[in-house]
């Protein structure tokens, strides 16, 4: 009887557990398909920008490597360590270069670019945006594989 019981116990468990790797990789799906349309939104307004390429090299590496991630759930982490390297040292660069913690809080006031340093501020943060989004692909990347 223990037996059995011990066996029925296991079977419920391991159907939850089966149920929230489901629900999990729902969700990482779901956040890979907002970021990967994140990033190409923000490549796309770098079109109007007067240094365009390396703005949108950066943010069309962050779109392509969510994207892989959203179709494959694994992404190279050679290129994932690349672009978060390359990201938060750029973002460190232009943050100690010059905008000050009030042009952060003017970042959002509009659409048009109110100053050169709070241009600045907002570069540095969507770097920073794409450094840290590179490190959760790192952290799932490295997460053992289950197949939901």
């Amino acid at each position: 009887m223990n037996h059995e019981l011990n066996l029925k116990l296991n079977t419920n468990r391991e159907v939850r557990t089966e149920k929230r790797e489901r629900q999990y990789h729902g969700f990482v799906r779901t956040l890979d398909l907002i970021m990967t349309l994140l990033f190409a939104f923000a490549a796309a307004l770098q079109f109007n920008d007067p240094d365009p390429i390396q703005w949108i090299a950066i943010y069309t590496a962050a779109c392509g490597l969510s994207l892989v991630s959203f179709f494959r759930r694994r992404v190279p982490l050679s290129a994932v360590i690349a672009v978060s390297v390359i990201a938060i040292a750029w973002a460190t660069l232009i943050a100690f270069d010059g905008p000050t913690a009030s042009e952060y809080g003017h970042m959002f006031d509009g659409w048009e670019m109110k100053s050169p340093s709070v241009e600045q501020a907002r570069e540095a943060s969507g770097l920073v945006i794409v450094g840290a989004w590179m490190i959760v692909l790192f952290i799932r990347a490295r997460r053992p594989f289950v197949r939901a």
